[in-house]
């Protein structure tokens, strides 16, 4: 399997993912005006792209995240036509 969750008790490495991963995205606001943008917390499945060591050697303060969203999911949103 490529793709694993990870243990609570281990720490993150690249490519796991994340179930319950807050995630944060920018709803609203002037690009010119950054400080007064609008953003929302969302709970989403993250895999993990900061590299491992990165994360191992404590060079990453946070780790980077994009959402894993379930082919189900992105053929009824018509983001993709099926096979």
């Amino acid at each position: 399997m490529i793709y694993q969750n990870p243990n609570p008790d281990e720490p993150i490495d690249q490519s796991d993912l994340i179930d319950g991963c807050p995630v944060a995205a920018v709803v609203g606001g002037d690009p010119a005006r950054p400080d007064q943008a609008q953003v929302q917390l969302d709970v989403q499945r993250g895999l993990v792209l900061t590299q491992t060591c990165d994360l191992a050697h404590d060079k990453a303060e946070f780790a980077v995240v994009a959402v894993a969203f379930d082919a189900q999911f992105l053929g009824d949103q018509k983001l993709f036509k099926p096979a």
